[in-house]
């Protein structure tokens, strides 16, 4: 497997737990995108709740590049749980590879 493809692999596994762990915002739109600073991929992702839209983008490492929102946030916890989240998945990661 190529490191982009692994990338892609580990960001789907991490867009995955997103989903099984926020329940109260769905994700509504992905994309791959190159970061040309850091010379890979990285994933963007929508979180909507109702009419509330939130914008993440993150590295396979779990860095948060990038958190905005659009009018009104989805939630106060959103960025919260999304660190809640990535501090979990790395934990997970880090113990796997023991």
């Amino acid at each position: 497997m190529s490191d982009t493809e692994q990338t892609i692999s580990n960001l789907n596994k991490i867009q995955k737990i997103l989903e099984d762990e926020i329940s109260y915002a769905a994700i509504t739109e992905s994309e791959n995108l190159h970061h040309k600073e850091k010379d890979c991929v990285v994933r963007a992702v929508t979180f909507s709740r109702g009419t509330r839209i939130s914008i993440l983008v993150f590295d396979a490492n779990c860095e948060i590049l990038h958190y905005s929102h659009l009018e009104r946030r989805v939630s106060k916890n959103l960025l919260h749980d999304i660190i809640k989240t990535f501090f979990h998945y790395m934990v997970e990661s880090e113990e796997k590879n023991r």
